[in-house]
C-alpha cells in the first residue's frame, strides 16, 4: 500500500523546521519539506504551476509574511502571501483531492477591548494591523475553497531548533540581554499564549498521523502571561541577575498596533489530540533542549519536597456551615463579609469530603499550627489597591504548616489595568507560597488577568488559573445544557441587589428593583452591612441615612414607609448556599451585579445575566462562561423584554470549559495532597454523576 505523502511548505522556518526534526522515521507518511527557494508564495499565480506534478495527499503550509511591522509599509506583499496565495493553495488541494493544513495565528484577534479569557475558536476575528488582517483573510479564502480544511492557529513562537537560533526568538533574547544588561523594560499591556514549536510540531504531526476533523484548532501551550511576565520567568527561572521592568506598547517603538489580548484556549485541540503542556513547563523543556541550567528555587525550610495526602486538613477562614438564624446580622456579616462569599465557600466545603475544622483567620498563630497538616485558605479578591494584608503577613510568617489558597482574585477596571497591590499583601502571598505542601503550585486563582497581577510580583509560576469552586457545586455534567432547557420567557425574576454607593449603576439598579416589583420577583442582598439588614427585615434598626440610601439608590421618592413593607416583601438574604439555591427555584430568571448570586442560580439550573462591571465581575464571568452583559452598555436601565435577548449562553461549550477547568482543580486539590471527593472527580472526568447516583448534599 501507498504510503501518504505530506508535502510540507516553509520547511526552514521555525515551525517548519521542529516538524521535520520531530517526523519519525516509524511515521505512517513520508515528508516532503520545501523551502523559501523551492516555492515563491509572493507570486500567488505561480503557487499552482510550482505544484501542479508534485504528488501529495496533505500539504501542511507553515510559510507566511510574518514582519508585522513591515507589512503596515507593504500591505500589498502581505495580503499576497497570507491572503491570496492561501487561496491558491486551497484551490490546488481541492483539485488534487488532498487535505490542507494552513497555519495562521492570534494576530487575527485583538479588536475585542475588553476580553480577558483566552479566546476560542468560534470567536469573531478582529485584526488591529495588516499582518492578522492579512492572516485573517487566508484563513476565509481557504473556507471558502476547501471542506477537507484544518487551520491551525499558533502564538507567540519560539523553539531550540537551528533554524529557531537562525531566526531568533524572544526567549533567546531575554537571555542574551539579561545577560548583558542590568535592567530590561518589556511590555506589559499584551496578554498572549507563549508557545514552544517543539509542541506544536508534535500536535501537528498526531494530526498526520492519527487524523483530526477539518476545521480551526488553536494549538498553542496553555495559559497566558503579558511578555513582561514571560520575561520576568526567564530570568528567574535562570537566575539571572538583570532586573525587569514593565512598559507600554507605545513605548516599544513598534510601528503596527500589537494585539493588547490575544491568548488562546487550546480545549478543542487538547480533547482532541491529548493535553497541550502549559507555557511554564513548556519553558522547562526549552531550557534543557538548550543546555540552560534553571536555578534552584528558594524553597522555605516549611515546605517538603513533595505533597502527600494530609489526614487532617482545615479550612483557615469563615466557617461555610454557619447557623445563621439565632445571630445579628452585623455579628454575621463581620464573620462572612459579603454574602457572595458563602458561595464559595460552601463550594470548597463540599469538594473536599467529609466536613472540615474550620479556623478563623483571627485565631492565634498556635492554635492555628494545632489545628491540623494541612491549612485550607479559601481566598476572595484580596489582590487590589485596597487591600494591605501586612497584619496578616505577619500572622503568617508564625504558622508551621502547609498552606493551600484557592479561589484568590485581582480587583480592577473593566479595562485590566494592573493593580498596585500593597507590599504587605504581596508579602502575605509570599508567605503562602512559601508554606507550599510540595512542589506544586498551591495558590488557585480566578483567572488570567489575577495571573498577571501575580506575574508583576514574581508569584504566577505558583498559580493555577480553575474560575471560581462556585463553579462546580452542582454534580451534573450536563448542566449548560440543562439551563438551556428551562429558558423560557420570564414571568418571575430574581435580582441580586448591588450596592447602594455605586452609583454609577443606580439607574440599572432602579430599573431591577421595578421588575421584582413587576414579577413578583425577590431582592437579594449580598453587600454592604446596611443592605443585608435591610433585606433580612431589619430596616427600623438602621439608620435614618442608611435607610434613605439604599431607598434613594433602589426607589427614589418613594415614601419610606412604602420602602420598608416592600422591602419586607421582597427582601431576602442567604447565610446558607444550599437555602439561596432552592429559593431560587421558584424563579425563572435571575439577574444582577454580584456574580456569587449569579453562579448560585446557575448552579441550580436557573437561567441568569451577570451585569459585569469591574475586571473582578468580567474575569469570572469569561473564565467560566457564565452568561453576561456589560452594565455600562445598559446605563438607560433593562426592560422584563430585553433580558432574555442578553443571555447569550451555549450549553454544551459551557459543559466543556466547565469539566476542563474542573479537570484542573482536581489536578490543583490532588498535587497538594488534598483527597477529593468522588463526585466532584466524576464531573472532571466528564461522567454525568446523575448516573452514578451521587446526590448534591
Amino acid at each position: 500500500m501507498r504510503r501518504r505523502r505530506v508535502v510540507l511548505l516553509g520547511a526552514d522556518g521555525r515551525l517548519g523546521g521542529d516538524l521535520q526534526r520531530a517526523h519519525a522515521v516509524g511515521a505512517p507518511f513520508d515528508l516532503v519539506p520545501l523551502g523559501r527557494r523551492h516555492l515563491d508564495l509572493a507570486q500567488p499565480d505561480a503557487v499552482a504551476r510550482d505544484l501542479a506534478d508534485t504528488t501529495f495527499d496533505v500539504l501542511v503550509n507553515c510559510a507566511a509574511y510574518h514582519d508585522t511591522d513591515a507589512a503596515e509599509d507593504d500591505a500589498t506583499l502581505a495580503f499576497a502571501v497570507n491572503g491570496h496565495a492561501v487561496e491558491r493553495l486551497a484551490q490546488l488541494c481541492e483539485r488534487k483531492a488532498a487535505r490542507f493544513i494552513h497555519v495562521s495565528t492570534d494576530y487575527v484577534f485583538g479588536g475585542d477591548v475588553v476580553r480577558r479569557c483566552p479566546l476560542t475558536e468560534g470567536d469573531p476575528t478582529a485584526p488591529v494591523n495588516v499582518y492578522g488582517a492579512s492572516k485573517a483573510l487566508g484563513e476565509t479564502l481557504a473556507r471558502l475553497v476547501l471542506e477537507d480544511l484544518v487551520i491551525v492557529r499558533v502564538a507567540s513562537l519560539y523553539g531550540a531548533s537551528p533554524a529557531n537560533a537562525k531566526r531568533g526568538n524572544f526567549v533567546a533574547t531575554i537571555i542574551r540581554a539579561g545577560r548583558e544588561q542590568g535592567t530590561l523594560r518589556v511590555v506589559d499591556d499584551q496578554i498572549m499564549s507563549p508557545t514552544f514549536t517543539a509542541d506544536v510540531a508534535a500536535t501537528v504531526l498526531k494530526m498526520l498521523s492519527e487524523g483530526c476533523a477539518p476545521g480551526t484548532y488553536h494549538v498553542v501551550n496553555t495559559g497566558a502571561a503579558s511578555w513582561f511576565g514571560f520575561a520576568a520567568s526567564i530570568v528567574r527561572r535562570l537566575g539571572i541577575s538583570a532586573s525587569v521592568a514593565p512598559c507600554r506598547s507605545d513605548e516599544s517603538g513598534r510601528r503596527a498596533v500589537r494585539p493588547a489580548f490575544s491568548a488562546l484556549d487550546n480545549t478543542k485541540a487538547s480533547d482532541a489530540l491529548g493535553p497541550i503542556a502549559a507555557w511554564q513547563d513548556a519553558l522547562g523543556r526549552y531550557f534543557r533542549a538548550c543546555g540552560y541550567a534553571e536555578a534552584r528555587p528558594s524553597k522555605s525550610a516549611k515546605s517538603v519536597a513533595t505533597a502527600t495526602q494530609h489526614e487532617r486538613p482545615f479550612l483557615l477562614g469563615a466557617n461555610p456551615r454557619r447557623d445563621s438564624c439565632f445571630q445579628a446580622t452585623k455579628a454575621l456579616y463581620c464573620q462572612m463579609g459579603d454574602q457572595g462569599n458563602v458561595a464559595f465557600l460552601n463550594a470548597i466545603d463540599r469538594h473536599l469530603g467529609p466536613k472540615l475544622p474550620v479556623v478563623s483567620w483571627l485565631a492565634a498563630p498556635s492554635s492555628i499550627n494545632a489545628s491540623g497538616d494541612l491549612g485550607v485558605i479559601p481566598a476572595a479578591n484580596q489582590l487590589g489597591r485596597y487591600a494591605n494584608l501586612s497584619w496578616l503577613a505577619k500572622r503568617f510568617e508564625e504558622l508551621d504548616i502547609p498552606l493551600v489558597m484557592i479561589g484568590l482574585g485581582a480587583q480592577s477596571d473593566l479595562r485590566f489595568t494592573v493593580p498596585d497591590v500593597p507590599p504587605g499583601t504581596v508579602d502575605w502571598l509570599h508567605r503562602i507560597v512559601e508554606r507550599a505542601p510540595g512542589a506544586a503550585p498551591n495558590l488557585a486563582v480566578r483567572g488570567d488577568f489575577t495571573q498577571r497581577v501575580l506575574h508583576r510580583h514574581g508569584l504566577a509560576d505558583h498559580a493555577v488559573v480553575v474560575g471560581c469552586p462556585s463553579l462546580f457545586i452542582n454534580p451534573s455534567a450536563t448542566l449548560g445544557r440543562d439551563i438551556v432547557a428551562r429558558v423560557r420567557p420570564p414571568k418571575r425574576v430574581a435580582v441580586v441587589a448591588g450596592h447602594q454607593r455605586w452609583r454609577h449603576l443606580g439607574v440599572i439598579e432602579r430599573s431591577l428593583g421595578a421588575l421584582v416589583t413587576q414579577t413578583n420577583g425577590s431582592y437579594i442582598g449580598q453587600d454592604p452591612l446596611d443592605l443585608v439588614m435591610l433585606t433580612r427585615g431589619e430596616a427600623r434598626r438602621m439608620t435614618d441615612k442608611d435607610l434613605i440610601a439604599c431607598r434613594d439608590y433602589v426607589c427614589p421618592n418613594m415614601p419610606m414607609d412604602d420602602f420598608i413593607r416592600r422591602s419586607r416583601r421582597y427582601g431576602q438574604t442567604f447565610f446558607n448556599a444550599t437555602a439561596w439555591m432552592e429559593h431560587y427555584r421558584r424563579f425563572d430568571f435571575v439577574v444582577g451585579t454580584r456574580i456569587h448570586g449569579v453562579m448560585l442560580a446557575l448552579q441550580a439550573g436557573v437561567p441568569a445575566l451577570c451585569l459585569a462591571h469591574d475586571s473582578r465581575t468580567l474575569e469570572l464571568c469569561q473564565t467560566m462562561r457564565v452568561p453576561h452583559a456589560l452594565a455600562r452598555d445598559h446605563r438607560d436601565g433593562l426592560s422584563l423584554k430585553q433580558l432574555l435577548p442578553l443571555f447569550d449562553f451555549d450549553g454544551a461549550a459551557f459543559d466543556t470549559n466547565r469539566r476542563r477547568l474542573c479537570a484542573r482543580y482536581v489536578a490543583f486539590l490532588e498535587g497538594n495532597g488534598l483527597q477529593v471527593a468522588d463526585w466532584v472527580r466524576e464531573l472532571a472526568a466528564n461522567r454525568s454523576t446523575k448516573q452514578l447516583g451521587v446526590v448534591a448534599a
